[in-house]
């Protein structure tokens, strides 16, 4: 699958939540993973946890779940009325080496090619992610990146104004801060979880036609 027809896919699931403006920065500014696997994700409550991408986190209180995204490297999106936000968990591989700084600093690259305004890379002590906040036209950005191993993953924070973005911020935190990285003995049983899930949610198969005119 080459990238445009991945941007396209992630545009046509993306179009009912994100703005416009936003779309195409976020398809190439979160620098999503073409063909990469399906995501097979567990949705409990408020708690979301995908075993493929070894993480988990919990969502701020009056946030929507859904980890039905047609794009495969988008694990979840988290969507808020009254006032309007949008967040978005992303995961993708990425060279060894790469730094959470590295990795944010190539979106900040490609946010400015965007025409968005950007500010500078800051470290979030609490967590080691390093957040870059942008905005162009009514979309403003909040982005916070983390690095384990060869996996990057980045959270996303949209709201239509700067004053509501800031009312966000503070679920934004919540969720950077309940990011746990899976330890290896936890991902066996969190991929069973995914699978379950999946089964759970797969619609029943057809049933088999009758044939006509069949008697005894």
């Amino acid at each position: 699958m080459t990238c445009r027809r991945a941007a396209r896919g992630f545009l046509a699931d993306a179009r009912a939540c994100y703005s416009r403006s936003v779309l195409r920065a976020l398809v190439v500014a979160l620098a999503l993973v073409a063909g990469a696997a399906l995501v097979r994700a567990d949705i409990e409550g408020e708690h979301f946890q995908s075993g493929v991408w070894r993480v988990r986190l919990s969502a701020p209180r009056g946030w929507q779940l859904t980890e039905k995204t047609a794009y495969p490297s988008v694990l979840l999106r988290m969507v808020r009325r009254a006032p309007d936000g949008k967040m978005l968990l992303t995961a993708e591989h990425i060279k060894p080496g790469t730094d959470a700084r590295a990795y944010a600093l190539k979106t900040v690259e490609l946010l400015k090619q965007m025409r968005f305004e950007v500010r500078s890379p800051q470290l979030h002590s609490s967590t080691g992610a390093y957040f870059v906040d942008s905005h162009r036209g009514d979309s403003h950005l909040r982005q916070a990146f983390l690095v384990s191993g060869a996996i990057g993953y980045s959270l996303t924070l949209e709201a239509p104004t700067n004053r509501i973005r800031s009312q966000h911020l503070r679920a934004f935190d919540y969720t950077l801060r309940s990011i746990q990285i899976l330890r290896p003995e936890e991902i066996p049983a969190a991929i069973e979880a995914d699978e379950k899930k999946k089964e759970q949610t797969s619609p029943p198969p057809p049933e088999p036609k009758k044939e006509e005119g069949g008697g005894t």
